[in-house]
């Protein structure tokens, strides 16, 4: 991602209509959903967090390393105050460190309407 430290960026995913579905298999992932978006960070270093869940406030806090939180919605907001410590995992896959530590970044994970 670029940019300088404490940026604010912000990143929207959208998911086609195999959510939660192994493409290579063609079976459903355990513990994940169609028509849901999973989002869990595995989290190295300390990072607050400000979540919403369709629309609406879930939580904000500070993670701490060690956690693996985890949530689901058809529409997960996530404001990550420290992008670079954290891994992030869509519907069960690793899409990496999302940006660099102390940096602000906002993602937001939608399923695609159809």
């Amino acid at each position: 991602v670029d940019g300088a430290a404490g940026e604010e960026n912000a990143l929207v995913i959208s998911n086609d209509s195999n959510s939660g579905v192994n493409s290579e298999h063609g079976a459903a992932e355990p513990g994940y959903r169609s028509g849901l978006k999973t989002i869990a960070l595995s989290v190295h270093s300390e990072c607050w967090v400000d979540v919403r869940i369709n629309g609406a406030f879930f939580e904000q806090r500070t993670l701490q390393p060690g956690e693996m939180p985890q949530w689901s919605g058809s529409n997960v907001e996530i404001i990550l105050g420290n992008a670079g410590g954290v891994t992030l995992f869509e519907d069960g896959q690793n899409k990496g460190i999302p940006g660099r530590e102390s940096q602000r970044l906002e993602l937001r994970f939608t399923v695609d309407d159809e």
